[in-house]
């Protein structure tokens, strides 16, 4: 690390709530108008408000972040009772693959959208992260965030590799 290198903050949370996936809102045509509307589902809304109280609660008072944003998510599904016995222990380890919705895309949309404008300005900002579906005996969604500042051209000018490159 350099010697002008910040020290990341880093932010946890857990959202306990079974992991859901971002929906689509769903388009209605009104035919006596002609105008259409969308409207999000209600799982989709309820899920966002959760994750966003969830994150107020943990880090109570924090402005939005301004810069760059590692993001990481790990959706913890509830094992089905249905399954056979070497199954929920192999699920409870974690050896056995989390391979039915949600999607770890969608998941990740969600959170990603739920803590804009709550923990960070834009989910633009997001330069990295990473997603993990897997089983537990308790159902939740895992945040943890890593928020750096973007370097100025005198914190830049500290580091030797820097000054040689803009040398040549």
């Amino acid at each position: 690390m350099s010697p002008t290198a910040t020290t990341p903050t880093v932010l946890r949370f857990s959202v306990p709530i079974s992991p859901v996936g971002k929906a689509r809102a769903r388009v209605f045509r009104n035919a006596k108008t002609g105008k259409s509307h969308a409207v999000t589902p209600q799982t989709t809304v309820a899920a966002d408000e959760a994750i966003a109280w969830a994150y107020r609660g943990a880090h109570p008072g924090r402005t939005p972040h301004v810069g760059p944003v590692y993001l990481s998510v790990v959706a913890v599904c509830s094992i089905p009772k249905s399954w056979p016995k070497w199954q929920r222990v192999a699920a409870e380890l974690g050896l056995y693959p989390h391979l039915t919705t949600p999607d770890f895309d969608n998941i990740t949309k969600l959170v990603a959208d739920s803590l804009c404008a709550v923990a960070y300005t834009e989910d633009s900002h997001i330069t990295s992260g990473g997603t993990a579906k897997v089983y537990g005996t308790r159902p939740r969604i895992d945040v943890v965030m890593s928020l750096t500042q973007t370097p100025t051209r005198d914190s830049l000018m500290e580091i030797p590799s820097f000054v040689e490159a803009m040398r040549s």
